[in-house]
């Protein structure tokens, strides 16, 4: 999904300097996501995604427009998606990038709300059983 505003329109300089720090470029800060990520730890993630956003109000638009508004316009495609006669019965399986997972305002937890199952795959269900073929699986 392409956002329209650009990161100046959305923070001042120094902002953006202190985002890029502490959203990537911070020794550890990567590896402690994969491993929050890895290990369903949904509180740290939260934690390592969204501090910046409670700790600094400047960082509130940026936010809101590149996470809050895109999850609700890429919900409701989803939503649009799920609900296609084509996929009536069928379990989908949705990537999104993990700001869009976690949260009281995740995409998984507005779809949880509205009654759908929603379901983190962790890498032993990605894992074929023993003995069985891998297979790559391809939906028109």
């Amino acid at each position: 999904e392409q956002v329209e505003a650009t990161l100046h329109d959305l923070l001042p300089s120094a902002r953006i300097a202190r985002l890029a720090r502490d959203t990537g470029t911070k020794p550890g800060k990567v590896q402690a996501t994969v491993n929050a990520w890895r290990a369903g730890d949904e509180k740290a993630l939260d934690r390592l995604i969204f501090d910046s956003y409670r700790e600094d109000p400047a960082f509130k638009p940026f936010f809101d427009s590149i996470i809050f508004q895109r999850n609700r316009r890429m919900g409701r495609r989803l939503k649009v998606l799920l609900e296609a006669e084509q996929h009536a019965g069928e379990t989908v399986f949705v990537v999104l990038g993990v700001a869009h997972l976690v949260g009281d305002r995740s995409i998984g937890r507005r779809f949880a709300a509205e009654g759908y199952h929603v379901h983190r795959v962790t890498r032993a269900e990605l894992r074929p059983p023993p003995g069985a073929e891998e297979s790559i699986a391809v939906h028109p």
